[in-house]
């Protein structure tokens, strides 16, 4: 079954790289090979090699068919997704269509699931029949927002008419974004998008098993009621499955260790359920075949309670298969049982397959069945042999890892008491230390078993740390050497987090006043969760640049090469004399070779592979919604940035230290961009204004990248988002100095002057403060403004030649207070470049300066970072090209 997922894969990989081809042929390709093989399986003449390799091919085609079927079916005329092409983007629809669930609760919103039944895209045009599920968001900024919603009381299944917008696409659009659409589509959805307006125009009664979703809601609450903020949004996430109300601080321990998967419902705790039930029922007697309908109807219980999404999908899948062939009486092979679950769950959706939580999923459990596992057994097998009829030869290994095994796995009492008891006795050479470590101790309890566990532990966190490096560098651009011992341990806690609130919910039911016994157990078992991500995140994590594109063709290569290097250990037979083959050997070194190169490549990717070309400038406004963040890229190497971006509402704490784990635009977005750029280092870095909405993303990126120095305007101290930025330079001893106009850096033939503000100007926290800077080469001129506004622009209009350039900056996102007509006029700019969100809070850019701008450069072409994505400015001093995120091309 493990070749078999594999197989699978490849033609679900292979339909997603071909051009769309129709589901038939797919379908008629698999057929006529399942033909071919069930006329010449008969014949006397035919090899069961040749079977298996008629059975491969027809598995690819297999694997093809399915994913052409799915993609066929979400392609389909009156598919939400299809409709929304037809139309303007952020345009307010109105659709109509039956609740799906429960609502969601979360802070400050609730999640709505509508499954689509009409879509209507003006009030005068006619609704059209649509098919598909969305997920809508209700804000719940005001008290009276919550009490109108509370009166509500809808029930899934009623008829909903609701106006909202629709997008299938995500916030933010730079290189290295996250590809929100296929993320929806992993998950079931067509859309996502905010309510405007919602009526129920019909109720109904709920569908049957709903009362299991509205019995968690119920606990969710209960456990906001009992316990505080932070506790109780930590549990709602590891054993409800409702990761909405996680604190901010504890979310990014649980990121800098590597254990943050754990804060969701995935497969350890089904593990965990199942496993502990099962040891329990067959303890008392039960007969088999009742233990695993039990565990069966518990595991399906728990899925059903906590929502069938993919993550909780796969591991119901997995327990169910691990149950049914026991049942059998079978001894199961763990990579098999993983093929089997991998089958399942590629044939009823093939998009899980690039999925993150399905590859990292797969890729730690491969990497402890198919690695760490033979890996400890063959050693134990090793360090164990003793002649017998089955293996009277001495293990082929080498001396150091004969050695090794020996030490952990060679137990002296125990084979001098079986000496004594036989009538021929013999001596073995064994390592010394193995008797010496077994005396450290009281019998069973001694160093050497120590040892082996820790050794054990060690070599499932090695194996799963190195199976999972390209996964955890293209995810999550980390490298953390202590989360794979983190991870076991905070699994450990988990368990007891897990086990003491089930117990707590159960007692609730039972024997209320018992409850109050075991909540201490859980208040404590969350705060040492917590305590392990904490130590975790101290040991220190490396940040490392990730490939895309052509660059994902390495991680290919690195994959290829650890899968060699299962087949070389599934073969590997140290009890068996050696056959003195070459074609046993050449498994392992060609697949050691392709880990070492390309995971060299992977940690360490050449930067030079990814700078604009040899003599180009290049220069990126990326597109961070309400604010400024802008890239520069010198012919020489060296790397600028120009602001972070940042969140308007700054994630402030509430009076009980409770920070909701918002996304920070500073660690999602431009570093990400900046890693699929390759970069690891900033020279310079230049912050316009202590506005959140410009530096408030440069604050996490100090911990992030090695930087040079940072250059700024007129700031106070006393502004809360400039001392943290200040307090995160000097602990990284990066130095800072104020610029002023006049000031200017040569870097090879480009050239930056400062233009304002004046030189030893007082800080007065308004807009005028910002930093404006030129940037020369060759004939070619960019001009970024920050958020200066009219009364810096008139003293800039001053000096016009300064102003001339080929792109502009609009200053303050085309706010009416900026961009005079003095000065558009005096910029001469043939491009003028809006950073603005899709839907800005202030109505950025305002329409008056849009037509400001076209009235008086006619000529000049506008770019917009929340239509546009990323734009991208390229210039050899003399052409200058541009390209867009969103595909949007052009040379002047």
């Amino acid at each position: 079954m493990f070749w078999a997922a594999v197989w699978l894969s490849g033609g679900i990989l292979l339909a997603s790289w071909l051009p769309e081809t129709s589901p038939w042929w797919w379908g008629l390709g698999c057929f006529s090979v399942w033909l071919l093989w069930a006329s010449q399986r008969r014949q006397p003449c035919f090899f069961p090699e040749s079977g298996l390799r008629l059975a491969a091919v027809c598995t690819v085609l297999g694997g093809a068919w399915c994913a052409s079927l799915e993609q066929a079916a979400r392609e389909a005329p009156d598919r939400v997704r299809v409709r929304l092409r037809t139309l303007p983007p952020d345009t307010s629809l109105r659709l109509t269509g039956q609740l799906a669930d429960w609502p969601e609760p979360a802070v400050g919103r609730l999640s709505f699931d509508v499954d689509v039944a009409t879509l209507q895209s003006t009030p005068s045009s006619v609704p059209v029949p649509a098919r598909g599920r969305v997920r809508l968001v209700l804000p719940l900024t005001r008290p009276e927002h919550v009490h109108e919603w509370e009166q509500a009381t809808l029930t899934p299944g009623d008829l909903l008419a609701v106006t909202a917008t629709l997008s299938r696409r995500g916030r933010y659009a730079n290189p290295g974004s996250y590809a929100v659409g296929d993320y929806l589509d992993w998950r079931g959805y067509d859309a996502q998008g905010q309510i405007i307006t919602l009526t129920r125009l019909r109720p109904t009664a709920s569908p049957a098993g709903s009362w299991l979703k509205k019995l968690r809601l119920h606990a969710i609450y209960q456990l906001q009621r009992d316990f505080d903020a932070r506790t109780a949004g930590l549990l709602a996430g590891v054993v409800l499955g409702s990761e909405r109300f996680l604190d901010a601080t504890w979310a990014d321990a649980f990121r800098q260790s590597g254990t943050f998967h754990l804060l969701v419902i995935s497969g350890s705790h089904f593990a965990l359920v199942a496993g502990l039930m099962a040891w329990i029922l067959t303890r008392f007697g039960i007969h088999r075949w009742a233990v695993a309908l039990a565990v069966l109807a518990a595991a399906w219980g728990y899925a059903l309670l906590v929502g069938l999404d993919p993550p909780v999908w796969r591991a119901v899948v997995a327990v169910s298969i691990w149950q049914f062939v026991g049942l059998w009486y079978r001894r199961p092979h763990w990579l098999n049982i993983l093929g089997a679950c991998a089958c399942v769950l590629l044939v009823t959706q093939p998009s899980n397959l690039f999925a993150a939580s399905f590859q990292l999923t797969f890729g730690a459990v491969l990497a402890l069945v198919g690695v760490a596992a033979p890996i400890h057994a063959r050693l134990r097998a090793i360090g164990a042999w003793q002649p017998k009829r089955t293996s009277p030869y001495p293990p082929h290994a080498p001396r150091f890892i004969r050695r090794l095994a020996e030490a952990l796995f060679w137990r002296p009492s125990a084979f001098q008491a079986r000496m004594r008891g036989e009538p021929v006795t013999y001596r073995l050479e064994k390592s010394p230390w193995a008797a010496r470590l077994e005396r450290l101790g009281f019998g069973d309890w001694n160093l050497q078993t120590g040892l082996r566990w820790a050794f054990g532990l060690l070599l499932a966190s090695t194996c799963v740390q190195i199976v999972l490096l390209p996964l955890n560098l293209f995810y999550f651009n980390r490298l953390t050497p202590g989360g794979g011992v983190a991870t076991l341990v905070a699994e450990l806690m988990m368990s007891v987090v897990l086990l003491s609130t089930l117990a707590y919910f159960a007692l609730l039911v039972v024997f209320p006043p018992g409850a109050a016994l075991v909540k201490w157990l859980v208040a404590g078992s969350v705060h040492g969760l917590v305590r392990v991500a904490e130590v975790g995140s101290r040991w220190g994590s490396w940040r490392v640049p990730h490939w895309e594109g052509w660059g994902l063709a390495l991680y290919g290569g690195f994959a290829l090469g650890c899968l060699l290097l299962v087949v070389a250990l599934e073969r590997w037979q140290p009890l068996v004399p050696p056959s003195g083959r070459r074609h046993e050997v050449a498994p392992v070194i060609l697949g050691a070779a392709l880990c070492v190169v390309f995971g060299w490549l992977s940690v360490a990717p050449p930067r030079a592979w990814r700078m604009p070309p040899a003599g180009w400038l290049r220069v990126t406004f990326l597109d961070v919604g309400q604010g400024d963040s802008i890239l520069l890229e010198f012919p020489t190497g060296e790397s600028i940035l120009v602001d972070g971006g940042g969140q308007s509402d700054s994630r402030r704490p509430r009076p009980d230290g409770f920070r909701e784990d918002h996304l920070d635009i500073g660690e999602r977005v431009v570093a990400r961009c900046l890693w699929a750029r390759g970069i690891r280092r900033l020279d310079a870095v230049v912050a316009t204004h202590p506005d959140t909405d410009h530096i408030g993303g440069l604050i996490p990126l100090v911990d992030s990248f090695e930087w040079g120095q940072v250059w700024h305007g007129p700031a106070r101290l006393d502004d809360p988002v400039f001392r943290r930025l200040v307090q995160a330079l000097d602990r990284r001893a990066i130095p800072r100095q104020a610029v002023g106009t006049g000031q200017r850096l040569q870097l090879g033939n480009v050239t930056l002057t400062f233009l304002w503000p004046p030189a030893g100007a007082v800080p007065t926290g308004a807009n005028d403060d910002s930093v404006v800077l030129r940037v020369e080469y060759g004939r070619r001129t960019f001009l970024l403004t920050g958020d200066i506004e009219a009364a810096a622009e008139r003293q800039l209009v001053a000096q016009p030649a300064n102003l001339t350039c080929d792109v502009v900056k609009a200053p303050h996102h085309g706010s009416r207070s900026s961009s005079s007509v003095d000065f558009i006029r005096a910029t001469q700019a043939a491009h003028v470049v809006f950073s603005v969100p899709r839907q800005s809070p202030f109505g950025h850019p305002h329409p008056e300066v849009v037509n400001r701008y076209a009235a008086l450069l006619p000529r000049a072409a506008q770019w917009h970072t929340g239509r546009d994505g990323a734009v991208t400015f390229e210039t050899n001093g003399d052409i200058l090209r541009v390209a867009t995120y969103a595909g949007r091309t052009g040379v002047w």
